[in-house]
C-alpha cells in the first residue's frame, strides 16, 4: 500500500491549514465588507485619519447604518456629512444631544483622539448612519477595491469555495480509495503465500503437537475400567497351577510326621 513519508504528509497537513485559513479570511472579507452591507442596506467606509484611534485606527472599515435621529444617543458613533449635500464625511462621537431654537435636533460630535470637540453641530439633514460594526484593516482593501471589482471579489470567492469543497471530497474519496486497494492487496497476498511472514513466524514459534505415549501395561494390573489386561487370565491360571503342584508336597508333611 502506498502511503506518505512523514515529511511529505506534514507539507500536506501545513499547506491544508494555510490554504484553509486564506479562504476562509477572504471569504469573510467578502462578506463582511460587500454581501452584508448590501443585505441590509448598510454602507462600508473607511477611516482615513486618526481621529478616532484607538478603537477606530486608520484602516478599518466601519459599516453604517440609517438610523432615525431621535434614536441616537450620547456616546453613539455617527457618520455625517461636513457640509450638508455635500459628499465628504467625518465619523465621530456623539458628546451631546440637544435642539436648535427651531427645535430640530443637533448633536455635538468629537473624534475619540481630538482633544476639543468638532466646531459646528451636526444637524439631521446631515446625518448618514450609525456605526453598525467595525473589521480592522479591511477598510484598506475596500478603498483598493472599485465597485466593480467588489463584484468580482464575491465572485472569486463563491467559486473559490466551491472549488475548495469539491477538492476536499475528491481528495477524502481519493485517499479511501488507496487504503482500501492496499488493504485487498494485503489480503491477497497473506492468502496466496503459504510462506508469508505471518505463517512461517507462527511456524516457528509453535512447536509441533507429541503425542503422549501411552502407559505400558502391566500384567495384573487392572485396566482403566477394573477389568483384567489380556495376559491376567494366563497369569492367573499360571499361579493357580503353582498352587496345585505344591499342594501334594505339603500333603506328605503330615505323613512323614505320623512315621
Amino acid at each position: 500500500m502506498s502511503t506518505l513519508s512523514p515529511a511529505r504528509r506534514t507539507v500536506r497537513y501545513i499547506g491544508l491549514a494555510v490554504s484553509s485559513i486564506v479562504l476562509a479570511m477572504v471569504i469573510v472579507i467578502a462578506f463582511a465588507a460587500i454581501i452584508v452591507p448590501r443585505a441590509f442596506g448598510a454602507t462600508p467606509l473607511t477611516v482615513l485619519s486618526s481621529s478616532m484611534e484607538p478603537h477606530y485606527p486608520v484602516g478599518t472599515l466601519v459599516i453604517i447604518r440609517p438610523v432615525a435621529p431621535d434614536d441616537l444617543q450620547v456616546g453613539d458613533v455617527i457618520t455625517y456629512q461636513l457640509e450638508s449635500g455635500k459628499p465628504a464625511v467625518a465619523t465621530h462621537r456623539v458628546v451631546e444631544k440637544g435642539l436648535r431654537a427651531d427645535g430640530e435636533l443637533q448633536f455635538v460630535t468629537k473624534g475619540d483622539n481630538n482633544n476639543v470637540a468638532d466646531a459646528e453641530p451636526v444637524r439631521e439633514v446631515q446625518i448618514r448612519g450609525k456605526l453598525w460594526y467595525a473589521v480592522p484593516y479591511v477598510g484598506y482593501v475596500s478603498t483598493w477595491l472599485d465597485p466593480s471589482s467588489r463584484g468580482a471579489l464575491v465572485t472569486i470567492a463563491a467559486v473559490a469555495l466551491l472549488a475548495y469543497g469539491a477538492w476536499l471530497v475528491i481528495s477524502g474519496l481519493r485517499d479511501r480509495a488507496r487504503r482500501q486497494s492496499g488493504r485487498g492487496r494485503d489480503r491477497e497476498g497473506a492468502v496466496g503465500d503459504p510462506a508469508s511472514p505471518s505463517v512461517a513466524s507462527t511456524a516457528a514459534t509453535d512447536p509441533p503437537d507429541r503425542a503422549e505415549p501411552e502407559p505400558y501395561p502391566v500384567r495384573g494390573a487392572p485396566g482403566p475400567t477394573g477389568a483384567a489386561q489380556p495376559g491376567d487370565a494366563e497369569a492367573g491360571a499360571a499361579h493357580s497351577g503353582n498352587a496345585d503342584s505344591a499342594a501334594p508336597t505339603s500333603g506328605t508333611a503330615p505323613a512323614n510326621a505320623r512315621q
